[in-house]
């Protein structure tokens, strides 16, 4: 019933944020999906937020792209940001540095929350933010907030999602 609850919140709050973030982006002159040159896929993230707030099998799956991220880029500070139920999956995982929880599923937290987290976000100054999330667009806007310089998450056809990663 709470997951359900949330998917309807995000589909009335997160799709205006979205459009909002779309059109402030054009406001300002700025493209959100810039494709990214060979150089900076080359360039090596320093600090790197994985976002993946709902569902445990997900989250398990979740731990390969881990180590391959831990290899690929073995200096580098990555962050993990979960739920406090799938949280416990990936604080011991030699992979992760850090675990960020935000509890989606506590209401009365649910704003202030997500307004803490994102100034939270915005202070670590990613590089890189994947958001593993498949369905939330708050993720993706969450993504967006961060002004990582590579945002990376799933797209759908001509879904709002697609259009704040890069």
């Amino acid at each position: 019933m709470r997951r359900k609850l949330l998917r309807n919140l995000d589909r009335l709050v997160g799709r205006p944020i979205a459009l909002a973030a779309l059109v402030c982006d054009r406001a300002l002159g700025t493209r959100l999906r810039r494709p990214l040159s060979d150089s900076r896929l080359d360039s090596h993230p320093q600090r790197i937020l994985v976002i993946k707030m709902v569902g445990w099998g997900d989250t398990v799956l979740m731990l390969t792209p881990l180590r391959r991220l831990r290899e690929r880029f073995p200096s580098a500070v990555i962050t993990a940001l979960a739920t406090p139920l799938s949280s416990g999956i990936v604080a011991g995982q030699s992979s992760v540095d850090e675990v960020l929880i935000y509890d989606v599923l506590l209401w009365r937290n649910l704003v202030p929350g997500f307004v803490k987290l994102m100034r939270l976000v915005r202070r670590r100054r990613f590089d890189c933010v994947i958001d593993f999330e498949q369905h939330f667009l708050m993720t993706a806007v969450l993504a967006w907030l961060a002004r990582a310089r590579m945002r990376i998450g799933f797209r759908y056809g001509r879904s709002l999602r697609g259009r704040l990663y890069n």
